[in-house]
């Protein structure tokens, strides 16, 4: 089956799953970076599609992950995006995490992030990669799970 079949048969399957919640939306499937599928679903009232702080937009990536790997018989990366909601959402922690980078050098003292989930968690990690006189860490479990921007230890 080739990449072509693969993307006819997601945007179907897209299509299908909001017919049966009852929206309409415009929905483009695309080859991502490493081997990934990338989903954008666009139309209006969606809001319901993203939930609070995009928690419904991670449990509706989640499902299609699992349909996708269903419908096309192989394990694909699938990233969704609601009407450029991720997008901006990244481009605020990739912000935040400049911030919070600035603020943590500036007092020298650890700032803890609230909770996040895995992907936003991830996000400021690799914001902060490079970042000198800062290092992160995760701490917490479960729903708790939040970012520590702290300064580098110098020795």
């Amino acid at each position: 089956m080739g990449e072509e079949d693969k993307i006819k048969i997601i945007t179907d399957a897209v299509k299908e799953l909001l017919g049966k919640l009852g929206l309409a939306a415009n929905v483009a499937v695309a080859e991502g970076e490493e081997e990934s599928f990338q989903i954008d679903i666009n139309g209006e009232d969606l809001g319901a599609l993203i939930g609070y702080h995009g928690e419904t937009l991670s449990s509706l990536q989640l499902f299609l992950n699992l349909l996708v790997h269903r419908k096309i018989g192989e394990w694909r990366r699938v990233l969704v995006d609601i009407g450029g909601y991720r997008k901006e959402r990244e481009q605020k922690l990739f912000d935040l995490a400049r911030r919070t980078a600035d603020k943590v050098r500036f007092l020298q003292t650890p700032v803890t992030l609230t909770p996040m989930p895995s992907f936003e968690r991830r996000l400021v990690h690799m914001a902060l990669g490079e970042e000198e006189g800062v290092e992160t860490e995760s701490k917490g479990e479960g729903w708790e799970r939040r970012v520590v921007v702290k300064p580098t230890v110098v020795h």
